[in-house]
């Protein structure tokens, strides 16, 4: 495997910067109406709608050191994902993401890698509340979120769809922490 700057890395995960090149393995992460579904607007990502989103990702990381970057196996390399976590101003709140390609669906690597992500904000001491948020059918997301002790909050409409909020607070991560038997993804 190539040498890569790794950002985050967990038993079977790497997360890493973005670089050239990498619009293709994301356009094809989104490339289908099944993988398109909850994410941005619904629709299959085209290659020039892909490195405009890695741009803008690039911008964030480079500004915060906070961003969606890329999600990689870490036996082989293999690209697996995107995952982070940003700051939304309008929000002003932090918050997880991931999405899994679909032929890693249902391997767990996306409450590995979103478990991962809310130790180390926390961590880090970047803030004292960490965000999450899905369209209210993906029941996939939802499960995650309060897999990593998220606690649902607000049921919000995000570009017209119903979406679920969810929050995790620093007091309820380290009492989590403190309790590990409570908490199967510490």
């Amino acid at each position: 495997m190539l040498a890569r700057p790794v950002i985050l890395e967990t038993e079977r995960l790497l997360l890493s910067p973005w670089e050239r090149g990498d619009e293709a393995s994301l356009a094809a992460l989104h490339a289908t109406s099944e993988t398109s579904l909850y994410v941005g607007e619904g629709v299959p990502w085209s290659l020039d709608y892909a490195k405009r989103r890695i741009d803008g990702w690039r911008s964030a990381f480079a500004l915060r050191g906070l961003a969606t970057l890329k999600l990689l196996a870490k036996d082989d390399g293999a690209f697996i994902g995107r995952a982070g976590i940003n700051w939304y101003e309008d929000d002003g709140a932090h918050q997880v993401v991931y999405s899994i390609a679909r032929h890693a669906w249902g391997q767990g690597y996306a409450t590995e890698i979103a478990a991962a992500l809310r130790d180390w904000f926390f961590a880090q001491d970047i803030a004292d509340r960490l965000e999450g948020m899905a369209h209210v059918d993906n029941k996939a997301s939802t499960r995650v979120l309060t897999t990593i002790g998220m606690t649902p909050t607000i049921l919000r409409q995000v570009r017209g769809e119903p979406c679920q909020f969810f929050e995790i607070d620093r007091v309820s991560w380290e009492r989590a922490k403190a309790n590990p038997s409570r908490n199967p993804t510490s």
